[in-house]
C-alpha cells in the first residue's frame, strides 16, 4: 500500500518536531556535571581561555562545543572537576544545546538514507524508531562528542549514497560529492573512530569502480576520470579540512599550561608564557641555559627524596611537567674555551634548579640491575663524577653545535666513562 506523498511529508515533519522536543525537553537538567561532561566541557573551556591542552581526540567536536558555549555566554571559567559538581550560575546550557541540535537532525538523516535504499514508508519507520530511542536521546542531551560523531556519520553515508542515485557529473552529483568529502573530513576530525565510516565509504567507492571497469561501455579514460573525481572529493577535500581544523585548534590554544610537556620543545617555545619561550630566539644550547633533558619517554628529574642506602638525592625519569625537571647547564670545572655555545666535545655540568645540587654518576652497587652498574644521584660539590662529555648519536659528528630545541645528544660521564641513560624502574623502598 502506497501512502500519499503529502501524508509522508507531514509524517516526516511530525518526526522532526518530536525529535526536537525529546532532545530539548529539560535540556538544562540536571544542573550538575554528568558523566564525561567532566572531560569535554573542560576541553571546550580551554578554547575559550586560549589555553593549551592535550587529548587523544581531534579538535572539531570540542571546538563546536566551545563555539556554542561562547555564543551563549559561557566564558570557560568553570572547572569541570568531577561528575556531580554543581554548575551554579555557569552558562553551560549552550554546549548542551549544540549536542541536542545535532541529535535532532539524526532521525531525518536516517529517513533520507532509508528512503534512498528502500522506500518512504521504511524511512519514516526508521526515523520514528530513532526519535524514540532512549539511548540516543541520552547521548545527544549532554556535553559529549557522540552527537557530532553520529551527525557527521549520517551525513557522510547519506550524501555518498545520494551520489550513486544521481546522474554522473551533473551539478547535483558534484554538490553531493563535495558534501560527502566535507562530511568525511568532519567525522574524522571529531573522533578517530570515524575512520570506520571512512572505510565503509571507501568500500562503496571500490564497488562502484569495480562495476565501472566491468562495464564494456566505459573506456579506461572514463574509469580514470571517475577515479580522479573520487580522489579529489573524497581524499583531498577531507585531508585539507582535517588539517584546517588543527590549524584553528593551535590558533585558539596558544597559552602555556601543565599539558605543555606532552608536546615537542619546539612547539612549547611557541606557547605564550612557557618556560622555554624566552629562549626561542636562540637556536643553539648555551652555557647558563635552563633546560629539560628528555629520553624517548621521560624527562630527567630529581627531588629532595634520597636513596635509603646512601642518603643522596634520587635522579629519576618523570613524564609530566614539573619544576624538578629543570637543569642549568654550566661549564665543567677546569673547562677551557670562551665560547658560550655548547658543541659536541665540550664537558658540562648540570645543576638542579630546585635542590641546587649537581647530577653525578657514582660507582655504587644499585638496588636493582646488575653488578658494575652505576648510580645516578645529585651531590653538593662538583668533581669529575659530575662532568659529562657532550657527544652526538652520530659517530661522524664532531664539534657540532647542539640545537636547543629537539637536539639529540649523548652524555658520557667523564669520571666513570659510561653514558647516561634511563633504565629500570626504582623499587618500592620500605
Amino acid at each position: 500500500m502506497e501512502f500519499p506523498k503529502r501524508s509522508m511529508d507531514c509524517g516526516l515533519s511530525l518526526v522532526l518536531l518530536c525529535s526536537f522536543l525529546t532532545r530539548f525537553y529539560k535540556i538544562c537538567d540536571p544542573d550538575v556535571v554528568c558523566w564525561d561532561e567532566t572531560h569535554f566541557g573542560k576541553f571546550a573551556s580551554f578554547y575559550l581561555k586560549d589555553q593549551n591542552y592535550f587529548d587523544v581526540h581531534p579538535p572539531l567536536g570540542k571546538m563546536m562545543l566551545a563555539m556554542f558555549g561562547g555564543i551563549t555566554g559561557y566564558n570557560g571559567s568553570f572547572s569541570f572537576e568531577e561528575p556531580g559538581q554543581e554548575y551554579g550560575e555557569t552558562s553551560y546550557c549552550g554546549m548542551r544545546v549544540c549536542c541536542a541540535l545535532l541529535g535532532t537532525l539524526i532521525p531525518p538523516m536516517a529517513y533520507a538514507l532509508v528512503r534512498l535504499q528502500i522506500s518512504r514508508q521504511a524511512g519514516l519507520i526508521c526515523a520514528c524508531l530513532l526519535t524514540c530511542d532512549i539511548g540516543l536521546i541520552t547521548l545527544t542531551q549532554f556535553i559529549l562528542l557522540e552527537s557530532p560523531l553520529f551527525f557527521f556519520l549520517s551525513t557522510t553515508v547519506v550524501t555518498y549514497q545520494l551520489t550513486r542515485s544521481l546522474d554522473r557529473y551533473s551539478k547535483l552529483w558534484f554538490s553531493s560529492m563535495v558534501m560527502a568529502g566535507l562530511s568525511i573530513g568532519c567525522i574524522i576530525s571529531v573522533k578517530y573512530i570515524g575512520a570506520f565510516t571512512v572505510l565503509y565509504t571507501g568500500l562503496m567507492v571500490i564497488e562502484d569502480l569495480w562495476k565501472l571497469t566491468s562495464d564494456k561501455d566505459h573506456s579506461l579514460y572514463d574509469v580514470t576520470k571517475y577515479f580522479c573525481a573520487f580522489a579529489v572529493f573524497l581524499i583531498l577535500i577531507p585531508a585539507v579540512l582535517y588539517l584546517a581544523f588543527f590549524v584553528l585548534h593551535f590558533r585558539f590554544t596558544s597559552t602555556s599550561t601543565d599539558a605543555d610537556s606532552t608536546y615537542s620543545p619546539k612547539y612549547q617555545a611557541s606557547l605564550q608564557g612557557n618556560a622555554v619561550s624566552s629562549m626561542e630566539n636562540s637556536k643553539y644550547l648555551r652555557y647558563g641555559n635552563t633546560v629539560r633533558l628528555k629520553s624517548e619517554t621521560h624527562l630527567l628529574h630529581s627531588h629532595h627524596l634520597t636513596y635509603p642506602d646512601i642518603q643522596l638525592n634520587q635522579v629519576t625519569g618523570y613524564s609530566h611537567r614539573d619544576t624538578n625537571n629543570e637543569w642549568q647547564v654550566e661549564r665543567c670545572m677546569g673547562s677551557a674555551g670562551v665560547t658560550t655555545v655548547i658543541t659536541t666535545g665540550d664537558t658540562v655540568q648540570f645543576r638542579h634548579k630546585v635542590t641546587e645540587r649537581y647530577i653525578s654518576v657514582l660507582a655504587f652497587t644499585p638496588a636493582i640491575g646488575y653488578p658494575g652498574d652505576f648510580r645516578v644521584v645529585t651531590t653538593e660539590g662538583s668533581d669529575l663524577n659530575s662532568c659529562f662529555l657532550v657527544s652526538s648519536p652520530s659517530p661522524s659528528s664532531s664539534f657540532q653545535k647542539v640545537e636547543l630545541f629537539g637536539g639529540y645528544l649523548v652524555l658520557v660521564s667523564v669520571g666513570n666513562k659510561c653514558a647516561l641513560r634511563m633504565g629500570l624502574q626504582l623499587p618500592e623502598y620500605g
